[in-house]
């Protein structure tokens, strides 16, 4: 990436080249530093303390800001006052911060208007000890205050300001790095999808399509199973409830359920069972749960049950439904008798079923302080996965330093730190206005398309869509307006959104992130046979991101309807804006062939073979080759792609070594 039409500012093996118009603010390499920067605390609010001291960088020296809000207050913040006011469209700056703190900009204007910038983590490399970089177009603030008040930043500016702020959970004590701080004469990013600094894809990431699903509310509706398999959709997530299945002691009756398992798999998808809710047998009404001895009891011989006879058909298992609400868990949500729950649970439903995997209970929002209260009390050991429903990240680029925040906890609190699965997430059409006009519906369709963007770029092993269907036709009423189809089984835009993002992952892997893209543009790099697809979205508080590309290329909207890409000087341009949700840039390009070649893993058993491991792209055949020389090659296994895919070689057990290559594609 670079800034500007000409090259303006470009990051070459980690150091920022600095172009005709743009300032270095600080490197931090100077004996003194960080003088003349200064530390504060944020007096309005009192209690916090910290320090402003110089530290290791991204390149050389740095600046090292500790903060401690463990007695209070909001803030703390590294401001410095510009020595000759500076005029430019965008300010940079790399950091390395914990997900604990927001990381937030602060300029101040010529009018005196301070203008302030709450940032996002980027969702390439998302890993607390990675240093990353902040773009921050000026034009972008969230608050203002003093001066013109108007919002609009007025040139020059006299001051910065670096802050650590608002973390999720009060208290929190720790400490940022920051570096090179730069002022941009623009933020136009041409884009370069061949550059070879592409940022890996988690791991586990490539293929898309493996991962999405809907959440359901029904056991036989055959047209809206049609609407899912034909959007691409592999999953989908449906209530198993205890008490329609159990209505005599221990005498189960799956008839409904063994239905929906059968039309799933006559569209090669899969089921995400959650067990769920009360059975009066036990729990005195069919809405509380379970909390004694007895009934726990019970209700793990139902989760043994479950996956005992669902055993074979790929279904997985969620343990309850969001328990950290009264709603779901009446009469008030209680972190330990959760952990009761899902601690007797999850082996129960292994013992029914070695190959299930089952996932804790997804928790309504990042909520912390239940997540840590239950996990600390074992409720997910030997959890295959870790849930949780990210509602309160909307818009949807709050999810990063959330997501990587609940991932430490649970490497902190579970044996052998199972990831974190988004097994809920969805809009209300009905957020937006009238939940059946074009416009709200059309907000609906953004917001879909950069929920499942981000969350298959953060790495979520799976991610559920709320839901398939409208539940109701009152356009005010919320929950009658999630849904990818209306109540009548027509498609809302939002659908038309799902469909278009799978119409660039089918066929192609997600290999990685365009880099420097910095933190306020997604760039999202698509592989496949012949050609490549980039998927781009503003991020963060920015409103609006301008991005360049070679000639040859083409554009899709969010919902797939063509773009006329403008010209730009032997490039094409296009701004994209936060309202109108992601696009998709198509290159002919033949040459990334290669790059979908997935990476094999073996394991080696003595006379048992080798298993190999690997991802292969949804709607792609592949063949598993071996070799014991490297030159003369055998047939293995003609594949199809699934996604994450496991295959044992039993063959030749006695060759002395064995090379294996899978070749993708007819």
């Amino acid at each position: 990436m670079r800034w500007g039409r000409r090259g303006a500012a470009l990051l070459v093996f980690g150091l920022l080249a600095l172009a005709r118009g743009d300032v270095l603010i600080d490197n931090f390499e100077r004996p003194n530093a960080p003088a003349p920067w200064a530390f504060s605390n944020g007096p309005e609010f009192p209690g916090a303390t910290g320090s402003l001291t110089r530290g290791v960088g991204h390149a050389g020296q740095g600046a090292h800001l500790a903060y401690d809000l463990s007695h209070g207050g909001h803030y703390v913040s590294a401001n410095l006052s510009l020595p000759s006011p500076l005029a430019v469209a965008a300010i940079g700056f790399w950091v390395k911060s914990p997900p604990d703190i927001t990381i937030v900009l602060r300029v101040t204007d010529a009018t005196g208007q301070t203008l302030q910038y709450d940032l996002r983590r980027p969702l390439a490399g998302l890993e607390a000890a990675i240093w990353y970089q902040q773009v921050v177009p000026l034009d972008a603030a969230n608050g203002w205050w003093g001066g013109a008040n108007d919002g609009q930043v007025h040139l020059p500016l006299h001051g910065l300001a670096i802050l650590a702020a608002d973390p999720p959970l009060p208290g929190a004590v720790g400490a940022i790095d920051f570096d090179d701080v730069t002022g941009l004469t623009s933020a136009v990013s041409d884009l370069d999808p061949a550059q070879p600094s592409l940022m890996p894809a988690p791991a586990g990431a490539g293929d898309f399509l493996s991962r999405l699903g809907v959440n359901i509310h029904f056991t036989s509706d055959n047209r809206a199973l049609d609407a899912a398999q034909a959007a691409g959709l592999a999953w989908v997530r449906m209530d198993l409830i205890w008490s329609a299945v159990e209505r005599s002691p221990r005498q189960y009756d799956w008839t409904a359920y063994d239905g929906l398992i059968a039309a799933l798999a006559q569209r090669q998808m899969k089921a995400l069972l959650i067990l769920d809710y009360g059975n009066a047998l036990y729990t005195g009404a069919n809405n509380l749960p379970p909390t004694t001895s007895a009934a726990l009891a019970a209700f793990g011989d139902f989760a043994a049950a479950a996956a005992q006879h669902f055993a074979g058909s790929g279904a997985r298992f969620e343990i309850w439904n969001e328990p950290n609400t009264a709603g779901f868990w009446p009469p008030a949500a209680q972190a330990a008798q959760y952990a009761a729950l899902a601690h007797g649970a999850v082996p129960r439903v292994h013992q029914g079923d070695p190959n299930a995997q089952v996932v804790t209970g997804g928790l309504s929002g990042f909520d912390f302080r239940f997540a840590t209260n239950y996990l600390s009390l074992g409720g997910g050991n030997g959890a295959d996965a870790v849930g949780v429903h990210p509602y309160d990240c909307n818009p949807p680029d709050l999810l990063t330093d959330r997501l990587l925040l609940l991932r430490g906890f649970v490497a902190q609190y579970v044996t052998n730190a199972p990831p974190v699965w988004d097994t809920e997430w969805g809009f209300s059409s009905a957020w937006f206005g009238d939940g059946h006009s074009s416009a709200a519906r059309q907000q609906q369709a953004v917001r879909v398309a950069q929920e499942l963007l981000f969350a298959g770029a953060a790495g979520f092993p799976l991610i559920i869509y709320y839901d398939l269907r409208d539940d109701g036709m009152t356009a005010t009423n919320v929950e009658h307006n999630f849904g990818l189809l209306a109540n009548d089984y027509t498609e809302k835009p939002a659908m038309q959104a799902v469909k278009a993002l799978a119409s660039v992952a089918r066929g192609r892997r997600f290999s990685g992130f365009l880099e420097p893209a910095g933190a306020s543009l997604v760039a999202l790099r698509f592989d496949g046979l012949t050609n490549t697809v980039l998927a781009l979205s503003t991020f963060g508080p920015v409103r609006q991101a301008t991005v360049t590309v070679p000639t040859n290329a083409t554009a899709t909207d969010c919902l797939g309807a063509p773009l006329a890409l403008l010209n730009w000087t032997n490039r094409l341009a296009w701004t994209l804006q936060a309202t109108n949700g992601p696009i998709y840039v198509w290159l002919p390009e033949p040459g990334q062939a290669a790059s979908l070649s997935p990476l094999l893993h073996g394991t080696w058993q003595a006379g048992a073979g080798v298993t190999l491991t690997f991802d292969l792209p949804t709607g792609l055949p592949g063949t598993l080759l071996a070799s014991t020389n490297l030159t003369d090659w055998s047939v293995r296994a003609n594949l199809f792609g699934s996604g994450p895919t496991r295959y044992l070689d039993t063959q030749s057990l006695a060759w002395p070594r064995r090379y294996y290559q899978l070749r993708v594609g007819p």
